[in-house]
């Protein structure tokens, strides 16, 4: 069997103010324009915003949004560091004015928040509006998943009023509208940033679904018990499925089988 299935790429669209798309890769270094003079650096690092006075009280909104199999960091003026995983959007002002740091997103985004005790760094994503001083998280809130998850790393941090604390994971429900906060260890849940896919006896529905929007692979169960096999493994984000796909048929748990980029799965013997 082939099982050749590359990872994906540092890659993603910017948008402009104007409504311009710009497909922005790690190949090369260039400088784009935007209103008022601002300037937008991209190099193999990803994008940052050059320190630009600005029109007072005139706030320019860039977009910038990955596919599946795309992973993209980008730097706001504030100096916050943000990584996108794939299939996720943030839309920020270029110039941050006012009381607050506001920016949306939706998909997975791990945050490195720049200081600044006089301007909160506000994240909206559904319901939920993150208020930040100066911290790392990470927050997973995809349309298709039934569960938004905020982990804090360091610092501190408020999701809806209620105040969270470093190895500590917000949870809410979005059917029910319930929330609930618990400890975990935070690394399951930041290691995609660094390059890894740590599972910890997830269900096989949940690993694949997080697999397939970096692989860009299509996958189908030939039977509804193979969806809760509970699988626990460490692997490098950078390399092809192939090893992941050989642990599996390991485990005796799971039957595969690859038609072009399509998997099946189904139970072992």
């Amino acid at each position: 069997m082939v099982y050749h299935i590359p990872p994906g790429i540092h890659s993603a669209q910017l948008t402009l103010n104007n409504g311009e798309t710009i497909y922005l890769s790690v190949d090369r270094s260039v400088v784009f324009n935007e209103l008022n003079g601002i300037k937008i650096h991209q190099s193999p690092s990803g994008i940052s915003y050059l320190p630009t006075p600005q029109v007072k009280d005139t706030l320019i909104y860039n977009g910038i949004s990955t596919l599946t199999g795309m992973e993209y960091q980008l730097t706001l003026a504030d100096s916050t560091q943000i990584f996108l995983n794939a299939e996720s959007t943030l839309k920020y002002p270029v110039m941050f004015q006012g009381k607050e740091r506001l920016v949306e997103m939706e998909g997975e985004a791990y945050f490195r928040v720049a200081k600044n005790k006089k301007q909160p760094f506000i994240v909206k994503t559904g319901n939920l509006k993150l208020e930040v001083l100066g911290t790392s998280f990470n927050v997973r809130a995809y349309k298709d998943e039934e569960q938004i998850q905020i982990t804090l790393e360091n610092g501190l941090l408020e999701v809806n009023g209620q105040r969270i604390h470093p190895g500590e994971q917000f949870c809410y429900n979005k059917q029910n509208q319930t929330t609930l906060l618990k400890k975990v260890d935070t690394k399951q849940y930041v290691a995609w940033q660094e390059g890894h896919f740590l599972f910890r006896n997830e269900r096989l529905e949940d690993i694949l679904r997080t697999l397939a929007r970096w692989y860009r692979f299509d996958y189908r169960f030939d039977d509804e018990e193979v969806k809760n096999v509970r699988i626990g493994a460490y692997f490098q984000r950078y390399n092809t499925m192939e090893p992941i796909i050989n642990m599996l048929i390991k485990t005796n748990l799971v039957n595969i089988s690859q038609e072009k980029r399509t998997l099946h799965f189904s139970s072992g013997d």
